[in-house]
Formats: structure tokens, sequence, C-alpha cells
């Protein structure tokens, strides 16, 4: 038996096809605007690099990282994390109105560390399309004093003999070195002149090595315009490794 189909059955067959395309054509739009919405809410940022030639009696570089809620809502940032102990990130809030300006006081403080100097500050927000940010800080730190070593080590329970520092002036940019200090009584450094200007000698003897303990050595050096610039290094008494620790953690030749 052939059941004949009514007009309205027809019909709504016929129009599937239009139906269907208009409803992928509504969703694809709805997609297109939500997806340009997030990206219209972020943070642009006036640098994100710094590049920094310190002086001679520089102890630190700071800078700021300055930038903008360019989006059409708030934005949150959740953690700023520097790479490193030495260096600290600095920020005022953390939610940001569309237009608002903030900026992220970075400094670098040098140690005794010289040379080329590469520090990162990891910004996370609440963005999709921008969750995090990396911001760089390139220091140049003159180097005026070669140190030789820079650490200095002790067995526990090993003859507790001197050791001995060499310092060297690099390019006339030291007039002499005027102090050595230790802050823990058990090591004593004493400050022997070579060549005045050019060539230094700190002997370090431990007073007890009987157990691990550690100590830095503060090296105080004049500048020729009368300042004072202050070098580190660092001693300690530590366990010795076992002998099964020693062949385990030497390289494979």
């Amino acid at each position: 038996m052939t059941i004949a189909r009514t007009s309205t059955e027809s019909g709504l067959q016929a129009a599937s096809p239009v139906l269907k395309h208009l409803f992928l054509f509504f969703s694809l739009w709805f997609v297109l605007l939500s997806l340009a919405g997030i990206a219209d809410a972020q943070l642009t940022w006036e640098k994100d690099r710094f590049d920094v030639k310190a002086s001679a009696d520089d102890t630190n570089a700071s800078v700021d990282f300055k930038f903008k809620n360019s989006g059409t809502y708030p934005v949150t940032i959740t953690r700023v994390h520097a790479s490193c102990g030495c260096t600290t990130a600095k920020l005022d809030k953390m939610n940001y109105l569309p237009g608002e300006e903030g900026q992220i006081h970075v400094t670098f403080n040098f140690g005794s560390r010289t040379g080329h100097q590469e520090k990162k500050v990891t910004v996370s927000m609440e963005d999709a399309t921008q969750p995090t940010t990396v911001l760089s800080l390139a220091v140049d730190i003159p180097k005026f004093l070669e140190i030789t070593p820079g650490f200095l080590i002790w067995s526990v329970g090993q003859e507790g003999s001197s050791q001995t520092i060499h310092l060297k002036v690099l390019q006339n940019s030291i007039t002499r070195i005027t102090d050595v200090r230790s802050d823990n009584s058990q090591f004593i450094p004493t400050l022997e002149t070579v060549k005045e200007g050019q060539n230094y000698n700190v002997s370090v003897k431990p007073t007890d090595v009987s157990a691990p303990t550690k100590a830095t050595i503060a090296i105080t050096a004049l500048l020729p315009d009368k300042k004072l610039k202050v070098y580190s290094v660092y001693a300690m008494v530590r366990t010795p490794r076992s002998k099964t620790a020693q062949i385990f953690s030497s390289p494979q030749k």
C-alpha cells in the first residue's frame, strides 16, 4: 500500500537543507564573535626586554616593564615569578580594568656575577589567549677583578690547611684591595699584596673541620672614583661523598 505524503511533510523535507545551512552559519558566527572577544582581552607591553650595560660601581640593575590592558574586560595577573633569587619583581596590584596601565619593577642584584647575565620574569594571567608572558633583563657586567677560585671546599675530618684565592686586577680598574673578612668566625681570611693595584692573594684557613659549615668571604676593592665595591667568594666544610657516590656521579667516558 502506498502512503501519500502531505504537502506539509514535503515542505519540511525541502526546507531541511536550508535550516541546516542557517544553523551552521549562525553557529560559526557565534564562535567567531566569542574568539574575537577573547582575543580582545590582553595586556600589551611597551617593552618585553631590556639590555643594560653596567658601570664599574653598579651593584644592581633596575627597570620597569610597562603594560596596558588593551582589551574590553578586566585582566587579572595571578603570579609574577623571577628566574632566580638574585632578581625581584614587584607589582602594585593584580587586577587591571580595560584601558588601565601598570608596570612591573624588576631589580637584578649582581653579587659577584660578571659578564653577560640574562634574567627572566614570568607573568601568569587569567587570559585564554595570553596565559603567560616572559620578560627579559640582560645585563653586561664589566669584569674588573679575576678571582680564582670562586669556591673553597674542605671535607669534614680532613686536615684544615689553608687555601689561597688569587686576585688579578683587570683594566687598571681597581686602585687596591682594602679589606677581606668572613661572616663566619670559623674561617680566617688573610690578605697578601703581591703587587699593589695588580695582584693579591687571600689565604683562608678553617679553624674547625669537624662538622659541616659555610661562609662568605667578602673582598672589598677601592675604585679609582673612591667608591668601594665588594666581591664574594664562598667557603664551606662539607661531608665527604662515599666512593660509591663518586663512581656513580662521575661522567662516563
